[in-house]
């Protein structure tokens, strides 16, 4: 409380902290959005005469596959995009 007198503001030692994790929303909707096309990509294939059959005698692996693939597109997006421009 002296301290608080005397200089009119707290010390260094109880300034609040910034958090080390920060969530960023840019990537999770970079995420969302990737998987969302590789599930828009996966239907336009299984509607696709040509691929139809591959898509469905594959067990539901490239419907996943897909989503890992362009969710993992979009982080790697959102990481370029979101960082700072060095000069």
């Amino acid at each position: 409380m002296a301290m608080i007198e005397k200089t009119g503001s707290l010390p260094e030692l109880v300034k609040t902290r910034e958090s080390r994790f920060r969530f960023s929303w840019f990537k999770f909707g970079m995420i969302l959005a990737g998987s969302g096309l590789g599930l828009c990509i996966t239907f336009l294939l299984m509607v696709s005469p040509r691929f139809e059959n591959i898509v469905r005698f594959s067990d539901g692996l490239v419907p996943i596959g897909l989503m890992f693939l362009f969710g993992g597109l979009g982080i790697v997006m959102a990481h370029y995009l979101e960082k700072p421009k060095e000069k």
